[in-house]
């Protein structure tokens, strides 16, 4: 299943989110709460080392 993280609805996650639902994928939305600092925890810096 696809891990679709975004930051904030509708920004720039959106046109990917309808992409997966209109084509019919499965996909999980996966909320990535900055201000909580989730950008920062190693499991999500595996997937982006930018953070």
């Amino acid at each position: 299943m696809i891990e679709l993280y975004y930051y904030y609805p509708s920004y720039i996650s959106l046109l990917p989110h309808i992409l997966l639902h209109e084509i019919g994928i499965e996909h999980r939305l996966v909320f990535v709460d900055r201000y909580a600092s989730i950008h920062k925890r190693e499991a999500y810096l595996k997937l982006n080392p930018n953070g």
